[in-house]
């Protein structure tokens, strides 16, 4: 288990996140997401989720734009973020400052776990932030250790994001996972879990529920509450 992000590893996120957003600002494009498929990534890590009256938190939460997109469609309770890189932090507060149910900080997950287990959160919710190809670390170890670290103190459940195999050409930048890989390991966690290829050819969302109990007919009790 990593308990943080090599420091070299680290340095260069902020470098990539800071200068995109020195020279785009507010803008999709300061976080990779040139496309405008933002919303459809939120909606494939939230849909089989219970949100409403729910404490998330948004590991690489950038500017907040989850809590923007979660707060049209549920009544949560509280929003929390946490991100590396200082400028996307604050100018996320700045955004969303009169929302007394919004709060972001600067730092990374792995360091801070301790901090979150004291907030109860019900799930944790990452996107985009195991994209990147880490020069010090292993990205398979790293990605395992924010999973199950976020699990073993989420109330119900941890969502996220990744690059897969299948896309057609990899840029050197960043690191493209085995789904099958990803989801043995999160089978080591819960029985309950969802795996989702089917909203774009070259990312994978996988949805792990630590509710895995079900009913004599053997239908895990969450699939019948959803």
């Amino acid at each position: 288990m990593i308990n943080a992000l090599n420091s070299i590893d680290k340095r260069k996120t902020i470098n990539r996140y800071t200068s995109r957003f020195n020279e785009f600002g507010f803008s999709p494009k300061t976080l990779g997401w040139a496309k405008g498929n933002q919303d459809v990534r939120f909606f494939a890590l939230t849909h089989d989720l219970m949100l409403n009256n729910r404490n998330i938190c948004d590991v690489g939460c950038g500017f907040g734009d989850l809590y923007d997109y979660t707060s049209k469609r549920n009544a949560l309770n509280n929003y929390y973020g946490i991100d590396l890189v200082d400028k996307l932090v604050k100018k996320g507060r700045e955004r969303h400052k009169n929302i007394k149910n919004f709060h972001v900080r600067c730092g990374d997950f792995l360091e801070n776990n301790s901090y979150y287990e004291t907030l109860k959160i019900d799930y944790f919710i990452m996107s985009g932030i195991f994209n990147f190809n880490l020069d010090k670390q292993n990205n398979y170890e790293y990605l395992f250790s924010v999973i199950e670290t976020a699990f073993n103190i989420s109330n119900a459940g941890v969502s996220f994001d990744f690059l897969n195999e299948n896309a057609d050409f990899q840029e050197e930048l960043n690191f493209h996972y085995s789904p099958e890989k990803v989801l043995s390991f999160c089978y080591t966690l819960s029985r309950n879990v969802l795996l989702k290829s089917n909203y774009m050819p070259f990312e994978t969302t996988i949805t792990i529920l630590k509710d895995d109990s079900f009913n004599k007919k053997s239908v895990f009790n969450t699939f019948l509450e959803g």
